[in-house]
């Protein structure tokens, strides 16, 4: 246990500005967007309105939660750059108990920010009203889940990188295989004409506060995870001495 806590404190403390700059940025999102909400919260809103308008907001807070907590971290850069390979081979961690700290540090940031997003979700049923809960919680997890499988293959490729010459070379490759992993997805799911993409849309968004969304979008989660600690272990043991 000593060990794993060693790797979790290393990790926390070299991922520790980009996490904290992506929780401020969404903390002040989430500030800008309360404080009209409160200030306006004895008025008396037209129904549809407001429930498109909750909606709508719902699903900006999602996915920019969703983006705090799953996009890369530049832990493995930073590997690199303060010669983690060194320290590596005193300790030395084995390559499951490196994937597994990076996925638990992972987590750890999911939870905090699946903690924001549910507690604005709570403050803005107290003082307005209108806002789906557990639709928000569920677009939340999808847009974790999506820039999950970006950010793992992205470290699946930077893995590759052994010195600050690699990094340049292989970030370049990352980077155009996650615009393609975009443009793939984005011609897989948004193919459709304008017409049918909206009806699609109204279905898909209106099935996404119900408990059996949940059980889908946990799976979903759960195999990108799996999927996430599967390619570090074998990235890590590339990397072994």
């Amino acid at each position: 246990m000593k060990l794993y806590r060693s790797l979790i404190y290393r990790e926390l403390k070299l991922t520790r500005r980009h996490y904290l700059f992506m929780l401020i940025l969404f903390l002040l999102m989430l500030i800008c967007v309360l404080i009209p909400i409160l200030l306006s919260g004895d008025e008396e809103p037209d129904a549809a309105a407001d429930s498109s308008g909750m909606g709508m907001l719902g699903l900006m807070v999602a996915m920019v939660g969703g983006a705090a907590a799953g996009l890369e971290n530049d832990l493995h850069k930073a590997d690199i750059n303060v010669g983690w390979k060194r320290y590596a081979i005193v300790l030395p961690p084995t390559a499951v108990q490196n994937a597994a700290a990076d996925l638990l540090v992972k987590l750890m940031y999911v939870t905090a920010s699946g903690v924001l997003t549910g507690t604005f979700c709570v403050l803005v049923n107290i003082f307005a009203g209108g806002m789906d809960s557990l639709a928000v919680m569920n677009q939340f997890l999808m847009f974790t889940t999506v820039f999950f499988l970006f950010s793992l293959v992205y470290d699946g490729i930077l893995m590759l990188a052994k010195n600050d010459k690699d990094l340049k070379k292989y970030g370049t490759i990352a980077s155009f295989a996650v615009i393609a992993l975009y443009f793939l997805l984005n011609r897989a799911f948004f193919s459709s004409g304008m017409g049918e993409l909206i009806e699609k849309s109204k279905k898909f968004l209106g099935s996404m506060g119900t408990a059996a969304f949940t059980v889908f979008a946990l799976v979903l989660f759960v195999c990108v995870c799996t999927a996430h600690f599967i390619v570090m272990w074998r990235a890590y043991e590339r990397r072994e001495p």
